[in-house]
């Protein structure tokens, strides 16, 4: 499928663009131990995923909640190994580190892709369920000036799939819902939320499903991208 009378292209972050470096369960490890905590790897990342699993539907539209969020989740994760006091002790370390962008990897040559994507000439932001670390992730990374917007759940008050927050990133880059396109790896999120504001989608998903909307585009990598514009 090719997309016509695209402006703007709208990315996600976490999953989409970047993934942690070299794992969640790895950092969750290296803070741990740093507190005194003998915390393995492996088992930071298997309780991670299941908290996270458990509570991701839940809303956490500001930067309070975001970080009520994440407290309550640290918590859980490092149950076996850390009550309470010491849970508040380490989590503003963790809590930091994820502002950081060594700590998260990028899932292409972006600078490469957002050139050539300009190159198009198409404005390019990113539109993000996340708080305001995003920001400093995104400077790290040097991607600022290939960007005409960071649109950040938690400085907005909405989160995806509402649709709101597309209204605004629409408004914000001028373009009608028909001229947008939205990539992001949660269907739940991106693309439902994309397709209900009217506008194209592109599902990142590395497996063999298929997309349960069929004006969703299944691409596998960021680097097909490109390929989808007429």
């Amino acid at each position: 499928m090719q997309l016509t009378g695209l402006r703007a292209i709208t990315f996600d972050a976490a999953g989409t663009l970047i993934v942690p470096q070299p794992s969640v369960g790895a950092v969750y490890g290296e803070i741990g131990r740093a507190h005194g905590l003998a915390t393995p790897d492996n088992e930071l990342e298997r309780r991670f995923h299941a908290a996270f699993k458990a509570r991701h539907h839940l809303p956490r539209p500001t930067e309070a909640s975001e970080l009520h969020f994440w407290r309550d989740l640290v918590g859980e994760v490092f149950a076996p190994w850390a009550d309470t006091a010491a849970a508040d002790r380490l989590f503003p370390d963790l809590w930091a580190a994820f502002a950081e962008a060594r700590r998260w990897r990028p899932r292409a040559d972006m600078p490469a892709l957002f050139a050539t994507l300009r190159a198009r000439g198409l404005k390019l932001a990113i539109l993000s369920n996340w708080d305001s670390r995003l920001h400093r992730v995104v400077a790290g990374h040097e991607w600022c000036r290939w960007l005409d917007h960071v649109f950040v759940s938690a400085d907005l008050g909405v989160e995806k799939p509402a649709s709101a927050i597309f209204a605004h990133a629409a408004a914000a880059l001028d373009c009608a819902p028909h001229e947008l396109l939205h990539v992001g790896d949660s269907w739940e999120h991106d693309i439902v939320g994309a397709l209900a504001a009217g506008w194209h989608a592109a599902w990142l998903d590395s497996t063999a499903a298929s997309p349960t909307d069929a004006r969703a585009v299944r691409i596998r990598t960021l680097e097909e991208v490109p390929g989808l514009l007429a």
